[in-house]
């Protein structure tokens, strides 16, 4: 190195190392100020803990303390135990509850380098209750004492013990970070008693008769209500209850005015904190009849109010806290494994399903070769039971068996028509010859109509076989559909999962699913499953900005979905476009109601679809068919599965909903906001109409209305669109003048709505129409914009 180069090294490594040691010092006296300041909380515990009295003047806690805390602790407690009981808030016997506590320590310091369970629960029980039972007997000894007492110290020694038991159980849980859903029973009994202890501490400050411990404990409790619903209320309510119960003799009461409270507060924690509050007051008010005091009613009506009031304004970052403590964590999809091996399962269910399907299909092809009546059986039958004896039946059945047939059939026909056969019925080419013809026309009619029934049966049995056919193979396209979604999701983002998560919890919403999946392209897709709060109490502007800020993505106006008591939110990155929507929609006639059914909607995935259905004929029959179509299509979209799979559903649907014919169009335009591609899926649909860069193109078909025959597909076409496009679809009762004069109205559109353009084209659809007919007619129009 040279000379100038390492001496302006020097200073710079000396000043490298002075700034290594003042770091050094400066952890180490950080170290040290934590340490002093846990040091002294642990003193401060045992100090309060030793001056809580319970029903009897009686004040367990402190030696509960000195044995509960951890051993690096123990010291810093038992003197604050120590401490407390030097100035008894129940003027009891202060030197037994010291001799208690020394004994403790002394226990925990000379047995805590001998045995291994030093830190477990059961070390800390066992040593407070032989801390406290040596004291009772020495007190019960020295004094004399009746069995009444002797039971008291008794119950002094075992709450001792217990409480012991459970702080040293809560200690470890402080600072962990973890969900309440995480802990163990054991666990979370241990911290629920503590806290209750910790309150009970501190019931012995009052002002006037009104206790700021009850009133963070209504705190606590409508908490727990409002994010951990009516059973987490109720036990809270009980438990706190109870506890400070034991502060006085009087406080029986509160057992049931929390309880109460708790599970109805939990009962109407869909409404918001206000909700749960106000449940909690009426509750609490129901019970205070049991108070028996003028002075205790008004101070449990001064604590709740202040305590409902501490609630209302609870900051948003502690009410996430609380949320996301006291609700069950959402299931989060953390391994890309997982996601490789469910598409898999998904692939190989799907490729079953078709085998499935597949089967079925061959085993009702031999069936039906098998079990299905024929014209000739039923001549035999008409043979053996009418011409059995008869001198004749060689010639009639072999000489002359075409004539015979042919008069047989004859006499089928008049069965058709008349719905009964005679011997009269005869044809006449039959009448000469035949010497029974009452017994071949009750043979025939007997064997003809059993034919029919068989035939009508066995055709009813092959449509419900190809509609299980069809379903076998809709739902192996769907599982197929899934798996390629799978597949094509690049990543799931666990961490914005978690912040979507909190975000929710801050509503209130407790969240059971959090999904946020990444695809090829970048886009998120975030997914939510919730329970227990109606679709209509979210408010959608809302959580779209919440969950936006949350993620740090710009989301658009969330889809929700209801489906067996949980709704399902979904929201996709706000797109490059969107549409303006329009539909103008007149019924047949005087009709009530409309043949035609019509949707839109955002699929949650940066897509708007628009569809209309159109029953065939008009009225409250076509509605149905037209209802039917839309609503299962739609439903079927918004879950996730492809056009082609839904369309298969829907058709088996429609053919398996009755005997008669029933049928719908299925007309769908899917338009991606974020590439402007539009898809037209049409099953029967009239046509429809583009304008883009302002030329008017047609979308036509040729395929099916769903429910007339099996394998009905989608015809498909796509164009790709920007803003000022407009896009319009029509039914059949717009088209029945042709569809020039649309073309024209499209060309001729500017600075107008899509509403106005969709009541434009249908009350020129009704002007036109000349054959002394009316349709149902209906018209959706969209206009692409620049996304605002």
């Amino acid at each position: 190195m040279p000379k100038k180069a390492e001496a302006e090294a020097l200073p710079r490594k000396g000043w490298t190392n002075a700034m290594t040691e003042m770091t050094r010092y400066s952890s180490r006296g950080g170290l040290l100020a934590r340490t002093a300041v846990l040091q002294l909380c642990a003193a401060l515990a045992g100090f309060l803990l030793a001056r809580t009295p319970v029903v009897g003047g009686f004040a367990p806690f402190g030696i509960a303390a000195a044995a509960g805390m951890p051993p690096n602790f123990a010291l810093a407690s038992a003197l604050g135990a120590m401490g407390g009981y030097l100035f008894p808030v129940s003027g009891g016997a202060p030197l037994r509850y010291i001799a208690a506590v020394f004994i403790t320590a002394a226990m925990k310091w000379l047995l805590s380098g001998i045995f291994q369970i030093k830190r477990t629960g059961l070390f800390s029980a066992a040593t407070a209750f032989l801390a406290a039972a040596v004291t009772a007997a020495a007190a019960a000894l020295a004094g004399g004492t009746d069995g009444q007492a002797l039971l008291i110290y008794l119950t002094e020694t075992l709450m001792a013990m217990g409480g012991a038991y459970f702080i040293s159980g809560a200690i470890p849980l402080l600072g962990s970070g973890r969900n309440l859903a995480s802990f163990s029973l054991q666990e979370t009994t241990s911290a629920v008693i503590s806290i209750c202890i910790a309150l009970m501490s501190l019931s012995v400050f009052e002002i006037g008769s009104v206790s700021p411990a009850r009133a963070l404990a209504v705190v606590g409790i409508l908490a727990a209500a409002r994010y951990g619903r009516q059973s987490t209320g109720a036990i809270a309510g009980i438990v706190a209850g109870f506890a400070m119960s034991l502060t006085g003799n009087d406080l029986l009461f509160l057992v049931g005015a929390y309880g109460m409270g708790g599970l109805l507060a939990g009962v109407f924690s869909q409404s918001g904190r206000a909700g749960s509050a106000a449940a909690f007051i009426l509750a609490n008010a129901a019970m205070l009849i049991r108070a028996g005091s003028v002075n205790l009613i008004l101070a449990e009506l001064i604590e709740v109010s202040i305590a409902t009031l501490l609630f209302m304004v609870l900051p948003s970052t502690l009410n996430a806290y609380l949320a996301d403590f006291l609700s069950p964590a959402p299931r989060l999809p953390k391994l890309d494994g997982l996601r490789k091996t469910v598409t898999m399962k998904l692939e190989f269910a799907s490729e079953a399903l078709a085998d499935v399907s597949q089967t079925v299909e061959e085993v009702a092809e031999r069936l039906e070769q098998i079990n299905t009546p024929t014209m000739e059986q039923m001549l035999s039958r008409v043979e053996h039971s009418a011409c059995r004896s008869c001198g004749l039946r060689v010639y009639c059945w072999e000489t002359s068996r075409d004539e015979t047939v042919n008069g047989i059939m004859e006499m089928t026909k008049t069965v058709r028509e008349k719905g009964r056969l005679r011997g009269d019925d005869l044809p006449e080419l039959l009448k000469g010859r035949c010497s029974r013809p009452d017994s071949l026309a009750e043979s025939v009619f007997t064997q003809f109509t059993d034919y029919t029934s068989r035939m009508a049966a066995e055709q009813r049995l092959c449509e419900v076989r190809s509609v299980v056919s069809d379903q076998f193979d809709g739902i192996s396209q769907m599982l197929d559909d899934m798996a390629e979604e799978m597949a094509n999701a690049t990543y799931y983002d666990t961490e914005c999962a978690a912040r979507m998560n909190a975000a929710l919890r801050t509503r209130g919403i407790a969240a059971t699913d959090i999904s946020c999946c990444v695809d090829q392209f970048g886009r998120m897709t975030a997914e939510a499953r919730i329970k227990g709060i109606p679709k209509g109490k979210i408010n959608r502007a809302e959580l779209m900005r919440e969950l936006s800020l949350a993620c740090e993505r710009e989301f658009d106006i969330p889809c929700l979905t209801e489906a067996e008591g949980c709704v399902l939110l979904t929201l996709s990155e706000k797109a490059n476009l969107q549409l303006e929507t329009g539909c103008c929609q007149f019924s047949c006639g005087d009709n009530r109601m409309c043949g035609d059914a019509y949707d839109y909607f955002n699929d949650g995935k940066g897509r708007d679809i628009l569809m209309i259905s159109d029953g065939m004929g008009s009225g409250g029959r076509a509605a149905v068919d037209s209802a039917m179509a839309s609503g299962l299509m739609a439903r079927l979209i918004k879950a996730g599965f492809g056009f082609g799979c839904s369309l298969k559903i829907v058709n088996s649907a429609m053919l398996f909903k009755s005997s008669d014919e029933s049928l719908a169009t299925v007309d769908i335009a899917c338009m991606d906001l974020f590439t402007g591609r539009v898809d037209f899926y049409k099953a029967g649909a009239p046509e429809s109409f583009v304008r883009r860069g302002g030329k008017v193109g047609r979308a036509s078909c040729s395929s099916l209305p769903a429910g007339i025959l099996r394998d009905v597909g989608f015809d498909q076409t796509s164009v790709t669109l920007s803003a000022g496009d407009l896009i319009v679809l029509v039914s059949d009762g717009v088209t029945t003048e042709g569809t020039d004069w649309i073309v024209s109205e499209l060309e001729g559109f500017k600075n107008g709505t899509a509403q106005q353009l969709a009541e434009r084209i249908a009350n020129g659809a009704r002007r036109r129409r000349s054959d002394g007919r009316e349709d149902d007619v209906t018209v959706m129009a969209a206009i692409v914009q620049e996304a605002l």
